[in-house]
């Protein structure tokens, strides 16, 4: 998996983030992108909407408590559940 920024955190964060998720779409590159973001709609749209222009998947990991156990898909770097 791959961080490609907080697009909520701004104009030019949002811009930061919609050219790397263009660039990885572009090159077909073989990466996981995600973004952080609280969960909050004014954090998940930006991502929502670089995901729509772009047509790239963009995980958008929860935040977990210290100490909490998590699944992962090793053969796909991803997220799978909560343990």
């Amino acid at each position: 998996s791959n961080a490609i920024g907080l697009p909520a955190a701004g104009p030019h964060a949002y811009n930061d983030v919609l050219a790397l998720a263009e660039e990885i779409a572009r090159e077909k590159m073989k990466v996981y992108p995600y973004c952080a973001a609280r969960t909050v709609e004014s954090d998940i749209v930006p991502i929502v909407e670089i995901s729509q222009k772009t047509g790239l998947r963009i995980q958008v990991p929860g935040y977990l408590e210290a100490g909490e156990t998590i699944k992962v898909d090793t053969r796909e770097c991803r997220f799978v559940s909560r343990a």
